[in-house]
């Protein structure tokens, strides 16, 4: 799979390898496309097993979560989607009455390492993947919030567009009520 071509001092991409007996064993962490230079950047650092603990990033930590069609937007949430994560939870007030559901952004901008067991994304990406769940890259905290999110409400994920990456300040939306005429 893989042919050995030569670059002249000037043109040879930084974290090249000089010879392809030094890949023996390495992890890629990238999809790597055909004549594509293979660099120290595409790949998982020495000694690290294959499979989703090599695409995780030094402090990030993998956590998934339980979805459905409609959770997981209709099976369109592919590995290296970015999503925003809803919670939809019903609080109780002091004296231990509903006041009805409230939903809130708990994380923003998230990627998707995973859906179900694929870490890769399939080749047509406009053909529906439907999963029973979902693996997101968080930070130590982040994965502290979900954890809380999904034992006290619903976990909805948003999709966002690959190039919106502001983070949104919302309050928190409330079950609309409606006055009786």
């Amino acid at each position: 799979q893989l042919v050995v071509v030569q670059f002249s001092k000037e043109s040879t991409p930084d974290g090249a390898f000089e010879s392809p007996d030094k890949l023996v064993g390495r992890v890629a962490v990238t999809n790597i496309a055909v004549r594509e230079p293979i660099t120290e950047t595409r790949l998982a650092p020495e000694g690290t097993a294959a499979g989703l603990s090599a695409i995780i990033p030094e402090g990030y930590r993998a956590m998934t979560v339980a979805v459905n069609d409609v959770v997981g937007i209709s099976g369109f949430i592919m590995p290296g989607t970015l999503v925003d994560v809803v919670v939809v939870i019903d609080p109780q007030q002091s004296n231990g009455t509903q006041q009805g559901p409230i939903s809130k952004i708990v994380l923003q901008n998230i990627k998707v390492l995973a859906n179900g067991q694929n870490i890769d994304k399939p080749k047509d990406e406009r053909e529906a993947n439907s999963v029973k769940a979902v693996t997101l890259q968080v930070t130590p905290e982040q994965a502290e919030k979900l954890a809380l999110a999904a034992s006290e409400g619903r976990l909805q994920l948003v999709m966002r567009n690959q190039i919106d990456q502001g983070d949104e300040q919302t309050p928190d939306a409330e079950r609309l009520h409606t006055s009786p005429r």
